[in-house]
């Protein structure tokens, strides 16, 4: 075992950047520290109505921004009779307002279960620093933030970029940096998202770390240590793995809850956003454009589709963890000669087969590997079934 000095606010810290970009953006109620924003009885009266209010006023935002996509229709390029392509145009945009809203409208009544997430996060590292004595790792953690909020930057930057280009000396630009600021908030949502699976990761990684370490010596400690103080502390360390693993499971609940709206649309929003930017991407050869608005395409689906793979690589590694923790359990049975220990730990290993790690988007799909090939597979199969539609009208 290792001692170290772990920082309680570290978990908090990572989404803080995020948190402070989406208050800046409108993406959250307008009190700034919502860790802090509720008393005892929840959310006070005053408080609901500034959030009522702030909502209303994001609904007229993002309607003013519809207007003004309606009446500048003439700056895509379809033509007045393509009436198919003009109707995907639209069904794509009204997807994004529509989720636009759903985000907010979570963001904004299931901020209880943010505050919620972190106080158990919290009583985590209060259990790893104290208890445990466990070094905590911060490595994996740094890296995968760092790889999601570069993926996000590189978004948003090749984005600007275009509309910078296309319209450098024109008031437009203005216009059409607005008509993404849905766009962006959807991105910061599923990045939101990302980063809760990288802490729980990172989470299940050091426990299943401590459990392989510890279980294997105390096995061996326990054939012939005497009752006492001593056995009765090992015990109670074991029972700690115990809370710690149920805490992971009501935070991952907690996360399904403040997901269970969003997550869903969002994954439809982004199959939607490929497949029409692949039929965009087949359309626009007609044209003769720069092969600035190619690039913008393939990077759009290519980011997309790594940020989903990602984010469905995070589901499936914690998955594997929880299993392992339950092989690691498993594989000590042969060992196990004290009956307080038996006890324990096959009490923990009923837990772990009732209380399985598993994230499903909004309950309708299991968000992992398999849902990424079957993405990709649906993918093809609707731009091929439109490129061919287009054909034949």
């Amino acid at each position: 075992m290792y001692r170290t000095k772990v920082n309680i606010s570290l978990y908090k810290n990572s989404l803080w950047p995020l948190r402070v970009l989406m208050h800046i953006c409108n993406a959250l109620p307008w009190q700034f520290d919502e860790l802090n924003s509720f008393d005892h009885n929840g959310l006070s009266c005053n408080i609901i109505c500034w959030r009522l209010l702030h909502q209303l006023l994001v609904i007229l935002l993002v309607g003013w921004l519809s207007m003004l996509r309606i009446n500048h229709f003439e700056d895509v390029y379809y033509e007045k009779t393509d009436i198919f392509s003009i109707g995907m145009d639209a069904i794509r945009y009204g997807i994004l307002t529509a989720i636009h809203l759903i985000v907010y409208w979570e963001n904004t009544w299931k901020a209880l279960t943010y505050v919620e997430l972190f106080k158990n996060f919290e009583t985590i590292l209060q259990k790893f620093r104290l208890y445990l004595k466990f070094e905590v790792n911060t490595t994996y953690l740094f890296l995968y933030v760092a790889l999601l909020y570069s993926m996000l930057t590189l978004n948003i930057l090749i984005t600007f970029f275009v509309i910078y280009l296309r319209y450098l000396k024109s008031l437009n630009a203005i216009r059409l940096l607005l008509e993404q600021y849905s766009e962006t908030i959807l991105k910061f949502k599923l990045l939101e998202y990302a980063l809760f699976l990288v802490i729980i990761v990172t989470i299940q990684r050091h426990l299943n770390a401590f459990a392989a370490h510890y279980l294997r010596t105390t096995v061996l400690r326990l054939r012939t240590m005497p009752e006492g103080k001593e056995q009765t502390d090992i015990l109670n360390i074991i029972g700690i793995l115990q809370d710690i693993h149920n805490l992971l499971v009501t935070n991952v609940n907690h996360i399904e809850n403040y997901f269970n709206w969003s997550l869903p649309m969002l994954i439809l929003r982004m199959f939607t956003e490929i497949v029409l930017t692949s039929y965009w991407m087949y359309y626009i050869t007609d044209y003769e454009l720069s092969r600035l608005y190619h690039l913008y395409g393939y990077s759009s689906i290519i980011l997309q589709l790594m940020f989903l793979f990602v984010i469905c690589a995070l589901c499936s590694q914690s998955e594997k963890l929880d299993t392992q923790l339950a092989n690691i359990l498993h594989m000590s049975r042969h060992q196990r000669h004290n009956p307080l220990l038996n006890g324990l730990l096959n009490e923990m290993s009923l837990q772990l087969y009732h209380q399985q790690i598993k994230f499903t988007a909004g309950g309708f799909v299991d968000v992992n590997y398999k849902v990424f090939g079957k993405f990709i597979f649906a993918t093809v199969c609707y731009v091929v079934i439109l490129i061919q539609f287009h054909m034949l009208i």
